[in-house]
């Protein structure tokens, strides 16, 4: 697949309008990068009918179960109808399925509701969610579950499995992320561990996958595959900027975002890293 710069492209010249149900500790990470990634965020989970009715403006709708509170599963059920009403698209990033109870059946019954256009979380998450199984420690992977080179094949045919049952595509991310539908399969080699040194690079990642969704309707597995590896070539060039001048993670936060804001589709198709399985 070449050109996955035209899908970063699209962003940028349609600004698509992002409704983002997000965690507190991250939102503001979350607004800014959706805006340095070319889309227009909005941020609103608290009144029903506020929720309601911006959920039938958007093009997009990112929910994030990072800190869920009472009314949560009223709230995200509320905007994902109102969502799949005007036929936007729906992305879930069930953070900590696994971890508890609460987590992991609000997760499933958001994905049994069949609107669903994608689901992104780390491969423990994902496990959680479509198999019942997981070792969510906290919100992070299990190391033990990471995909490697030895089971990245057998990992991607679980997930297509998973994909085509419930009509979506699935992003796995850790060392390697997978980018699976029911019939293709892509790992992206893109990125760096010191994604996981910062609060809220996943969640980035959920609000940048749902602005290249609802911009690229018609090819909707590239689009993801063009998020995943802009994320990480934007990773990569920060953690350059954070050696270069001795700073630290929060810097490389900052850079992060500025990365994705400076990216273009030339500088795409020249770093993207990734092959189909």
């Amino acid at each position: 697949m070449q050109n996955l710069g035209s899908y970063l492209s699209r962003v940028h010249e349609m600004h698509p309008l992002i409704h983002n149900i997000t965690n507190y500790v991250t939102v503001h990470d979350v607004a800014n990068v959706e805006i340095a990634a070319g889309a227009s965020p909005v941020m609103t989970d608290g009144a029903l009918d506020d929720v309601r009715d911006m959920a039938r403006l958007v093009s997009g709708l990112n929910i994030n179960i990072g800190t869920p509170r009472q009314s949560y599963e009223e709230v995200c059920m509320a905007a994902l109808n109102s969502a799949a009403e005007t036929g936007a698209v729906i992305v879930l990033d069930p953070v900590g399925a696994g971890a508890t109870a609460y987590r992991s059946e609000l997760s499933k019954k958001l994905l049994e509701t069949g609107k669903l256009t994608a689901v992104k979380g780390n491969i423990s998450e994902i496990g959680a969610l479509f198999g019942g199984q997981g070792n969510t420690q906290g919100v992070d992977a299990d190391l033990a579950e990471s995909v490697h080179e030895e089971n990245i094949d057998e990992v991607a045919k679980k997930l297509q499995a998973y994909a085509a049952q419930y009509n979506l595509i699935i992003v796995a991310t850790g060392a390697i992320d997978l980018i699976v539908d029911a019939k293709q399969a892509y790992a992206v080699y893109n990125g760096t561990p010191m994604q996981s040194e910062i609060t809220g690079a996943g969640c980035m990642l959920s609000g940048i996958l749902t602005s290249y969704l609802a911009a690229n309707k018609d090819d909707m597995l590239a689009a993801a595959l063009a998020a995943v590896c802009m994320f990480g070539i934007a990773g990569e060039r920060a953690e350059q900027l954070m050696l270069e001048y001795g700073r630290g993670n929060a810097s490389f936060s900052n850079y992060l975002i500025d990365e994705v804001y400076l990216m273009d589709a030339e500088r795409l198709d020249d770093n993207a890293d990734f092959e189909q399985r």
